[in-house]
C-alpha cells in the first residue's frame, strides 16, 4: 500500500528493509536483499514527505539485540543521501475527530446485517460491511448500551476494496437521529455527501442519547457502510 496522491491527512506507511518474503520482518542468519538507498530515499522518503506521511522502516535486531552490520551500513548511507525538506508546507487543517468514542453494543437495520457496521473489521485484506437492500430510505440504528450526555459526532466508513475508496454503495444523502428511546428519536443532522469513497464525518450539537440512527435517503447503489462510529463532543 502507498499513501494516495493528494493525501492531506497525518499518516504513516510501513516497509521492511530486508527481503521480500512474509517472514522477513524478522532477523535471520542469512539476512540479505536489503532495500537499496534509492528505493528508500527516492521511492519512499522523497515521495511520502510531501504527502505528510511518516516512513516507518522495519529494521529487525539480531539474537543479541543488535542491528545487523549490513543494516547499520545501509541506514548510514540513507542518512547521507537524504535531508528532510524544512521548507515543506505545514499539515493542512484536519477535520473533526472522534476524541471520546462510544462503542455500540448492538445495531439493528431495516435490511442487511447491521452488526457488520460496528464489528471493527475493516482491515485492508478483510472487512465486513453493512449493505442495505430494497427501496430507500433505509436505516441502521446503533445502541450505545447506555445514555451518553454529549453525543455529537458520527463517522461513516464507506465500502472499499483494499483500502481504495470505491463509489458503489456510497451514501449521498442522509439524516442522523438520536435519543434515549429508539422509538422516539430526534433529527440532529441532515445533509449530502459526495460519492467519492472517502471517510464521512458529521458533527452536530451535543445531545444526550443512547441510540443513534443513520437514515439513508439516497445512495449510488445499495447503501453500504464498512463501519459507523459515534463519539462525544
Amino acid at each position: 500500500m502507498f499513501a494516495p496522491a493528494g493525501n492531506t491527512y497525518a499518516a504513516h506507511q510501513g516497509q521492511k528493509i530486508n527481503g521480500s518474503g512474509g517472514n522477513d520482518w524478522f532477523w535471520a542468519p542469512n539476512i540479505g536483499g536489503l532495500m537499496s538507498v534509492s528505493s528508500i530515499v527516492d521511492d519512499h522518503l522523497k515521495k511520502l514527505e510531501p504527502l505528510w506521511t511518516n516512513f516507518v522502516l522495519n529494521c529487525p535486531p539480531n539474537r543479541d539485540g543488535l542491528m545487523d552490520p549490513a543494516i547499520v551500513s545501509r541506514l548510514g548511507e540513507v542518512g547521507a543521501a537524504w535531508t528532510p525538506n524544512a521548507a515543506r508546507p505545514p499539515l493542512p487543517a484536519q477535520g473533526p475527530q472522534i476524541e471520546r468514542p462510544y462503542t455500540a453494543v448492538s445495531a439493528t437495520a431495516t435490511s442487511g446485517t447491521a452488526k457488520n457496521a460496528i464489528d471493527g473489521l475493516n482491515d485492508n485484506n478483510f472487512n465486513t460491511m453493512w449493505q442495505a437492500s430494497g427501496a430507500l430510505p433505509q436505516s441502521i440504528t446503533l445502541d450505545l448500551g447506555q445514555s451518553r450526555p454529549d453525543v455529537g459526532i458520527v463517522s461513516v466508513t464507506p465500502s472499499y476494496a483494499n483500502n481504495r475508496g470505491v463509489t458503489d454503495g456510497n451514501i449521498t444523502s442522509y439524516r442522523i437521529l438520536a435519543g434515549s428511546n429508539d422509538a422516539m428519536l430526534t433529527e440532529v443532522a441532515t445533509g449530502t455527501w459526495p460519492a467519492d469513497g472517502k471517510l464521512k464525518v458529521i458533527t452536530f450539537t451535543p445531545t444526550a442519547a443512547r441510540y443513534v440512527r443513520v437514515e439513508v435517503l439516497a445512495a449510488n447503489g445499495n447503501a453500504a457502510a464498512t463501519e459507523i462510529s459515534v463519539g462525544g463532543r
